[in-house]
């Protein structure tokens, strides 16, 4: 999840990402190299948007905001999700705020509606086999 994050954090500051990994002396990449190479191509095919995003001028609580010149994308680092009271991590929830007048908006790597009520953004339910850690609201504003 760090180098995803990284990622964003140079896209939000309209930065490049240079990623290197040391070889192995017969010229293999280290296994846990690839791993995490291997985990973020995974990320950044679900989230394509991530190469003609810059920095957006709207503010967010608890999210980086970037912009492609059509969409918004609020990109949320260790995305609270709701799930059964018996089961549910009991780490605190972070409250998601988007200080903009959003006209439509979806969780970009499932396709379903995001409830934004007054800027608040409501926690997806967990689905089994989805990804927790790091989700993205695509948006428009009116």
């Amino acid at each position: 999840a760090e180098i995803v994050h990284n990622l964003v954090d140079c896209r939000r500051c309209n930065c490049n990402f240079l990623i290197n990994t040391g070889l192995k002396g017969n010229g293999e990449i280290n296994t846990i190299d690839k791993g995490i190479l291997l985990e973020l191509g995974k990320w950044v095919k679900k989230n394509k948007y991530i190469y003609d995003c810059k920095a957006s001028d709207i503010a967010a609580h608890n999210a980086d905001v970037l912009y492609d010149g059509t969409y918004h994308y609020a990109v949320i680092k260790k995305m609270s999700m709701t799930a059964d009271e018996n089961v549910q991590l009991t780490e605190k929830s972070k409250d998601v705020k988007i200080y903009a007048n959003i006209k439509s908006a979806k969780w970009y790597d499932v396709n379903k509606k995001a409830i934004i009520k007054k800027g608040v953004v409501e926690p997806l339910p967990y689905e089994y086999g989805e990804s927790y850690c790091t989700r993205t609201i695509r948006f428009k504003v009116k």
